[in-house]
């Protein structure tokens, strides 16, 4: 995804859909839901400020591919390093450091400790 992509995502209808729970629940279920969507989104924020980098290049990464292609350990063990520039003067897209790839792999490594895979199957 380019950066214009990022910061265009929205999440206004899993949103909606936490405040209508809310409006259905007690006062103690909706602030503990309030402090909940509250974390979620500073959580969001962060990632999406991150992701919007000018330019993110990973430097090197262990476990996480086999045959150019992202997949999950057996074991579960990965390792990745990665530069982030919140500006850079080089043209885009970058042909050195294709960011779509960058981003796919750091998206890839956050899903997996997120849980989203299952790490005793190889993808």
């Amino acid at each position: 995804m380019t950066n214009e992509e990022w910061n265009k995502l929205d999440i206004t209808g899993w949103l909606n859909h936490r405040i209508k729970r809310c409006k259905e629940e007690s006062w103690e279920e909706n602030q503990k839901r309030y402090e909940e969507v509250l974390s979620l989104l500073e959580d969001a924020t962060r990632w999406r400020a991150l992701m919007s980098s000018q330019r993110i290049r990973v430097m090197g990464s262990a476990g996480m591919y086999e045959n150019q292609e992202l997949r999950v350990p057996a074991d579960g063990y990965m390792h990745m390093g990665v530069e982030f520039w919140s500006s850079h003067a080089s043209a885009h897209p970058s042909t050195e450091f294709p960011q779509d790839a960058s981003r796919k792999a750091l998206t890839f490594y956050a899903d997996v400790l997120a849980g989203h895979y299952n790490v005793s199957v190889v993808k």
